[in-house]
């Protein structure tokens, strides 16, 4: 399953979350913040998702 990693803000900086939304429009959101984008990507594959990485 695909997922997005984006980025909240966190006290005067940001944090990395991600996200997965269903066919249906179910929204599955990481309830942690990560500090590293890695650590992000690190614990949506061990939730089962795959990261997509979209170039500009």
């Amino acid at each position: 399953m695909d997922c997005q990693i984006f980025h909240v803000p966190y006290k005067k900086s940001f944090r990395w979350k991600w996200r997965h939304v269903a066919p249906d429009g179910r929204v599955k959101e990481s309830r942690e913040t990560y500090a590293l984008y890695y650590e992000c990507v690190t614990a949506a594959r061990k939730n089962g998702y795959q990261p997509q990485i979209k170039c500009r």
